[in-house]
């Protein structure tokens, strides 16, 4: 995060740090962050999807309360976190979907809360579908690796959702479908 030109690390999401904030359609929480605190969420009725990535150990009180139109939670760690009291809402665990890209689908069918999806769903291997584009006879791989992209051949990339919100480097991506810009030219990539 950069404040004031100066380069700050989250290392996690405090108390109420979004409550009710009615804009926020989704979330990936960055590499690095070890908590999401009480509340930080709480009643942000526009919130669909939110990602969670493997160094998140623990999850506050209500932090998902009230985010009644969250259905897609993913989370990238093989050890599901520790949950505070009601951490999401009901019409999550019953219309929502857990996402488990580490393949883990077991732990968190036994862990609790987590247990409470209904739809638990283990992603061990995404693959990917890539619509080749050549142009300017620029030899450029985009393989995906673990949910990461990987550029080869292009002296810079940058990696955009369909809504066109840029996805922070490195941040292991959810089944959909994303536009990879190398050296100028987008290419479409679709992970299963």
């Amino acid at each position: 995060m950069t404040y004031d030109g100066e380069e700050y690390k989250v290392m996690s999401i405090g108390y109420e740090a979004f409550r009710q904030n009615y804009d926020i359609t989704s979330v990936v929480i960055p590499e690095g962050v070890d908590s999401i605190g009480d509340y930080a969420f709480y009643c942000c009725s526009s919130l669909s999807s939110v990602v969670i990535p493997e160094g998140v150990m623990s999850i506050g009180v209500g932090a998902f309360q009230y985010c009644n139109s969250l259905r897609e939670v993913t989370v990238n760690a093989e050890t599901p976190a520790e949950l505070g009291y009601e951490v999401f809402s009901e019409n999550t665990y019953v219309y929502g979907t857990l996402r488990d890209p580490s393949g883990n689908e077991s732990a968190y069918s036994a862990a609790e809360s987590w247990k409470d999806f209904a739809s638990i769903v283990a992603q061990e291997d995404s693959t990917m579908a890539l619509e080749a584009v050549e142009a300017c006879d620029v030899e450029v791989a985009v393989r995906i690796a673990d949910g990461r992209v990987e550029v080869v051949g292009a002296s810079s990339y940058a990696v955009y959702d369909l809504s066109g919100r840029r996805m922070p480097e490195g941040v292991r991506l959810t089944r959909g479908v994303y536009v990879v810009v190398a050296d100028g030219v987008a290419r479409r990539v679709s992970i299963r």
